[in-house]
């Protein structure tokens, strides 16, 4: 998804299950974390076609689809952390298939 490869921001008034989100700059997109999964999930709000932020918030479906995850978060590792430190190893949903496949995302702190 080519509208994917945005600048995404912290937002951490827009937090889920104690962790912030991060949020594309067009505010269709947000990335966030699932503890149960160990992993960071993108998503996108109902208007772009989306599962919604409200649907993933805690106590809801927080482990919708999706479109992009990374990779497994290490045990003991800071999620955050994990999320600038590991920025190449993400899978995108292929729109034919329905597999998870390497993407080519890449996340970098901004400064």
């Amino acid at each position: 998804r080519r509208e994917l490869s945005t600048v995404f921001v912290e937002d951490p008034s827009l937090d889920i299950a104690g962790q912030p989100t991060f949020w594309s700059l067009c505010g269709h997109f947000f990335a966030y974390y699932i503890e149960d999964h160990r992993h960071w999930k993108v998503n996108a709000v109902k208007a772009a076609g989306g599962d919604g932020f409200q649907r993933v918030a805690p106590g809801k479906m927080r482990a919708a689809c999706g479109w992009l995850h990374s990779d497994i978060v290490r045990d003991g590792k800071d999620p955050v952390e994990a999320l600038l430190s590991t920025p190449d190893n993400w899978f995108e949903l292929s729109a034919s298939s329905g597999d998870w496949e390497p993407s080519d995302l890449q996340v970098s702190e901004f400064h």
